[in-house]
Order: structure tokens, then sequence, then C-alpha cells
């Protein structure tokens, strides 16, 4: 008895050491298997953050694109006028060149020619740079169209110096628009 005693206790040490064992090896898969899930979870925090740095930066750059097309847009739009503006100053400078090579009787049509011009740059739409200066230029050619009415009635045989009034004041009217329009930033 004695035997089967020392074999029950071994068998009682050899079970007891089994579960301790079985313990020791549960908790440290346990503990490998926790290590694996934080490591797993701070991987899948890792990449959600890359993918939301990602997703800002292109935020970032399609904003930077849109601000880009948009200043671009400006610039053709501010070119665009400035283009208008100056083509109606050419041709009316030309039309004014011809009246005054033109004889009184005979001004009838390059008057109404800047007429039309006058009405075509005081409707043209002013860049915020060209805003006051639309306005000079049509003053400019208003003045320059009423000299040269005077200038065609010449009542009392004064045409020539009560039209010359009026052309100064087109004078300095001009030369505000022109100072207004070099202000305009180049496109």
């Amino acid at each position: 008895m004695q035997r089967q005693r020392g074999v029950s206790v071994l068998a009682i040490i050899a079970v007891v050491a089994v579960i301790v064992v079985g313990l020791v090896v549960y908790k440290e898969r346990s503990r490998a298997a926790a290590k694996a899930e934080q490591q797993r979870i701070e991987l899948v925090q890792r990449q959600e953050a890359e993918r939301a740095a990602a997703a800002a930066q292109r935020e970032r750059e399609a904003l930077q694109e849109q601000a880009k097309k948009a200043e671009q847009e400006k610039s053709d739009l501010l070119a665009q006028a400035l283009k208008q503006f100056d083509d109606v100053v050419v041709r009316f400078n030309d039309a004014s060149r011809v009246a005054g090579g033109t004889g009184r009787i005979a001004l009838a049509q390059p008057v109404a020619t800047m007429q039309a011009l006058h009405r075509e740059a005081a409707q043209l739409a002013a860049p915020p740079c060209l805003a006051t200066g639309r306005d000079d230029l049509a003053d400019a050619m208003k003045e320059t169209v009423e000299a040269y009415l005077v200038f065609m009635q010449n009542r009392d045989k004064l045409g020539d110096i009560l039209a010359s009034a009026h052309f100064d004041r087109a004078t300095k009217s001009m030369e505000r628009y022109r100072s207004a329009r070099s202000a305009c930033p180049a496109p």
C-alpha cells in the first residue's frame, strides 16, 4: 500500500505539474494573443491615421487646385475685361483721329461712331481696379463727342474756341483713366 500511496502521490504531483504547466502555457498564450491583438489594433489605428492623413492631404491639394483655378479664372476675367477696355479705347482714338482730319460738314458719321463707342464703354463691366477708371473713360469720350458737336455747330463762329474747353476736360478725364488703367495688375 505504501507503494500505491507513493504512486498516488506521484500521480497527484504529476497532475498538479501538468495543471501548472497547462496554466503557464495558457497564460503565456493568452499574453501572446493579447499582445498580438494589441499590435493588430495599433496597426489598424496607424493605418487609419495614415488614411486620414492621406485624405486630408488630398483635400488640401484639391482646395489648393480649386484656389489656383479660381485665381486663374479671375486673372483670365481681368485680362479679358482689360482687353475689352483697351479695344474700345483704340477704336475711339481711331475714330477721333478720323474726325480730326474730317471737315466740319462731314463730321456726322465719325461723331456717330464715337457716340456708339462711348455708349459701349459706359456699359463695359469693369474690374474693381478700373471701376472709377471706366467713369473717367466715359467722361473723356463724352467730352470729346461734345467738343466735336460744338465744333460742328460753330455758333457765332466760335466753334473752335468753345470746343477747346471740352477737349481740355476730355484730356484730363483720359489721363485719369490711363492712370487707373495702369494701376490694374497685369494678368
